[in-house]
């Protein structure tokens, strides 16, 4: 399933198959991974709280991943 097809809002934030979902709804930020036919929720949090986590910066994502044990 090409994810981006289905959802133009994810935002890939790394090449193993991290996204970024914004729910305009309720402006909640969700991290997900997929991976095969499963999907993990990382993380979630407001808009803002995703500000001050990740800084919208696709290198503090990829650094909080690491730090997560998410890649390596």
């Amino acid at each position: 399933m090409d994810i981006i097809k289905a959802r133009p809002d994810a935002d890939r934030v790394h090449s193993d198959n991290f996204y970024f979902f914004n729910i305009n709804v309720h402006r909640t930020m969700i991290l997900i991974v997929f991976e095969e036919q499963e999907a993990e929720i990382l993380w979630v949090g407001s808009h803002s709280e995703y500000d001050k986590t990740f800084k919208g910066n696709k290198k503090t994502i990829e650094t909080w991943l690491r730090n997560h044990g998410k890649i390596n």
